[in-house]
């Protein structure tokens, strides 16, 4: 991913130079152009691997709150200041103004999680980049800046970080396809039924990854807004752009409109058709929800790839 990051990040350096320098009317030179090629490359690897490691530093700073739309808030703040870091630093050092380029990188990467959040064409590849194209652009001439310069980052930031969890893959099937995929399964077994919740264990294959599950009760459906379960079966799984940070659950039969998702949560009112991940399990409870979060998705990070996907498989309560 941070080869195919840097690749783009590469392409987006070299097209800004030379546009800019067109519109500008000063001349193209092989040595500006390798050195915007090269800050672009190293731009998209950083922007790439923020979007890699941006949940684990927002639980180490502020650990994890009830309210989803607090984690949500935490998580812009950190993927922001970090972009806003490593982008400022970038262009710092190559001759550019790590002040402004902060700035530009840092609103134009919460605006982005904001715009995403709303769904729909905000939350697809061209959404995310056309509107961090735009914000970027914009926040960089509010400072006096140039209007190019910061689309470029903003571009950067939206496409390869925000847009990242349907760009990566799409470009891995692109390339490779599916046939030669190892399956490995997130494999959730039902065990028990209240009145109000359905809890079971989980643990993932390939890895020691292991927990329970709460969501609520039956009868499993596949209608939306139902307040109950999905039916059990094998779903696809894939990272969440909304305010509820988690894992997208779906298959031909549950959309992804139901916004079925894995995402923190204790009890059953913090769902409605998710599954809430735990370290602990009680009656309608489950414990350390963050951390089982944060287990899961950091095993998401590390299998799926061009020869690996992670899916879900789900098995009712045995009778």
């Amino acid at each position: 991913m941070l080869i195919t990051a840097a690749i783009i990040g590469a392409v987006i350096g070299g097209v800004s130079y030379v546009a800019i320098n067109l519109y500008n009317g000063t001349a193209i030179t092989w040595g500006g152009l390798t050195k915007s090629i090269l800050v672009g490359a190293v731009s998209g690897a950083a922007t790439a691997g923020i979007g890699q490691i941006a949940q684990s530093a927002t639980t180490a700073i502020f650990g994890t709150f009830k309210s989803a739309t607090l984690n949500w808030l935490a998580l812009a703040v950190t993927k922001g200041l970090m972009h806003g870091v490593a982008q400022g630093f970038i262009q710092g050092v190559s001759g550019g103004n790590a002040g402004q380029s902060f700035l530009t990188a840092m609103a134009t990467s919460i605006a982005g999680d904001a715009f995403g959040a709303i769904g729909g064409y905000a939350d697809t590849v061209v959404g995310h980049s056309l509107f961090g194209t735009v914000a970027g652009g914009v926040t960089s001439r509010l400072q006096g800046g140039n209007f190019w310069e910061g689309a470029a980052i903003g571009l950067t930031v939206g496409l390869l970080n925000h847009a990242g969890s349907k760009l990566y893959p799409a470009i891995d099937r692109l390339l490779n396809g599916n046939q030669n995929k190892t399956i490995l399964e997130i494999v959730y077994q039902r065990i028990n039924e209240t009145e109000n919740s359905t809890t079971g264990t989980y643990y993932i294959e390939g890895t020691d990854v292991k927990g329970y599950f709460l969501e609520p009760s039956g009868p499993s459906t596949t209608q939306s807004n139902q307040d109950k379960r999905i039916p059990a079966g094998k779903y696809y799984l894939k990272i969440n752009s909304g305010k509820k940070y988690g894992l997208k659950i779906y298959n031909s039969d549950v959309p992804q409109s139901r916004a079925i998702l894995i995402h923190i949560g204790n009890y059953p009112s913090d769902t409605v058709g998710c599954l809430l991940p735990g370290k602990t399990l009680g009656v309608d409870f489950v414990g350390n929800s963050g951390t089982a979060l944060k287990d899961i998705m950091s095993a998401y990070y590390t299998l799926n790839n061009s020869q690996v996907e992670l899916r879900l498989k789900v098995i009712d309560i045995k009778k």
